[in-house]
């Protein structure tokens, strides 16, 4: 058998430097994907980055939410009602909204461990 070029022969010491430039490597991959997997990072990053349309975009949100909930209420003094099941449906969206953001709260970290083990089991398909 005829030797090897010097080129490909490699010393123990170049094999580790390799394996650690290999590493830092994939940290930072890694890194990015968990910044890009994590909805609160993201939504910071966002905000951060695009300031001016966040501002615009919930002023403009807050402004129509204003005239729909104003318009309604206009309505329903004109028609003359306010007391009956309607109104009383209308006093339990904010109980519901407080619940739902608290359920929500609760099964993050359990969201957190499906779409890792999803993750994982995607990488590891590839």
């Amino acid at each position: 058998m005829a030797a090897e070029p010097k080129e490909f022969i490699k010393t123990k010491a170049e094999l580790i430097a390799s394996l650690e430039e290999a590493r830092v490597r994939l940290g930072g991959e890694l890194g990015a994907l968990g910044h890009s997997l994590n909805p609160a990072s993201r939504l910071r990053t966002s905000l951060l980055e695009h300031r001016t349309g966040w501002i615009i975009g919930s002023l403009a949100g807050g402004f129509l939410g204003t005239r729909l909930l104003l318009s309604s209420r206009r309505r329903r003094k004109l028609r003359g009602g306010g007391e009956g099941p309607e109104s009383r449906r209308l006093g339990l969206i904010p109980v519901l909204g407080f619940l739902l953001k608290y359920s929500l709260t609760l099964s993050r970290p359990a969201a957190a461990k499906l779409l890792e083990k999803r993750v994982v089991r995607m990488i590891d398909q590839k």
